[in-house]
Formats: C-alpha cells, sequence, structure tokens
C-alpha cells in the first residue's frame, strides 16, 4: 500500500513537472513534442532548382530528398550558394543549396556526399 502512495506522489510530481514545462515553453521551437530541438541559425534556409533558364526556389524538405536522388553533388560556389547537385554533368539541370540547407538536410538524416 505505501508503494502505490509513494508512486502516486511521483506520478503528480511528473505531471506538475510536465504541465510547468507545457505552459513555460509554449513557442513553437522550445515546445516540447517528442522530436529533437533544432538549434541551427535562424537564418532562412535557401534551395533552388536551375533549369538552364530560371531559377526557383524549393522548400528545404523537397530539397533534400531531390538532393538524394541526384547523381552528383559538389562544392560550388555561386551567390550565396556552396553546393550543387545534378544527374548529368551536360546537364543545365541542377540543385542548389546553400550552406544552411546543407546543414538541415545532414541534420535530417539524409546522407548528401559532396564529391
Amino acid at each position: 500500500m505505501r508503494r502505490f502512495k509513494v508512486l502516486n506522489l511521483i506520478l503528480i510530481i511528473t505531471i506538475f513537472f510536465l504541465a510547468g514545462e507545457i505552459i513555460t515553453n509554449n513557442s513553437s521551437d522550445n515546445f516540447i513534442t517528442g522530436q529533437s530541438i533544432y538549434t541551427g541559425d535562424q537564418i532562412q534556409p535557401t534551395c533552388s532548382y536551375y533549369n538552364g533558364l530560371e531559377v526557383k526556389q524549393l522548400p528545404s524538405e523537397n530539397c533534400c530528398y531531390e538532393a538524394i536522388l541526384q547523381l552528383r553533388c559538389e562544392l560550388f560556389n555561386y551567390e550565396n550558394y556552396e553546393v550543387k547537385c545534378y544527374t548529368s554533368e551536360k546537364s543545365h539541370a541542377i540543385l542548389l543549396l546553400d550552406q544552411e540547407t546543407f546543414n538541415f538536410c545532414q541534420n535530417e538524416g539524409y546522407d548528401i556526399e559532396i564529391e
């Protein structure tokens, strides 16, 4: 019987602690959701697709997936982009990533190899 009282007391303390965390940390980057907290730069990642004529911006989540589908990624220095990925060296279609996007993809578990 005493064990149950101690267990209930521990559970009540835990509930109060968790409720306090939820109330005090209600901002989106600190809210406890079971996911790891991304503590990277607050700079917006940039990822674009260049088709030889125009540059179109892509969301980082789509960019990471597209980057691993490409044949090759390599270091690149054009405006604010540091990485380019492509399926063929002769193709004008390339995927451009800045360093923040590349880091975002690595942190999310995408294994983008730079050659």
